[in-house]
């Protein structure tokens, strides 16, 4: 996992970004350059070899987190890890990463404003 600890660093600081974007597996450009846009928002990467129940993710407490993945099962895993963590808002989006195309297959929304499913 990458990201963290200056996420750490920050919150035992006192400060905290906007949000928080974590992305799972096999970033995609679309999540990569999107996430890189907003300079407020702290990035986090997750490996996709890495498992998910050994990630310390209580730097997320308390704030907005959006996760992408291109794994179900791994979004599911890491939204129940994270909702653990008491975030103010979590959004997860699953997408479809063929080579070349960054779509979005479905979205969870813990306010469920923006929960959809493609069908």
């Amino acid at each position: 996992m990458r990201g963290h600890d200056p996420l750490r660093q920050m919150r035992l600081a006192g400060a905290t970004p906007l949000d928080v974007t974590v992305i799972d597996s096999r970033p995609t450009w679309a999540c990569s350059e999107w996430a890189a846009s907003f300079p407020t928002s702290a990035v986090i990467a997750i490996d996709a070899a890495e498992p998910l129940h050994s990630l310390d993710l209580r730097c997320l407490v308390g704030l907005p987190v959006q996760v992408s993945s291109n794994d179900e099962n791994r979004l599911g895993q890491l939204l129940r890890r994270i909702k653990a963590e008491s975030p103010a808002r979590l959004i997860g989006t699953l997408y479809d990463t063929t080579p070349g195309e960054a779509r979005m297959l479905a979205v969870y929304d813990s306010n469920g404003e923006l929960t959809w499913r493609k069908h």
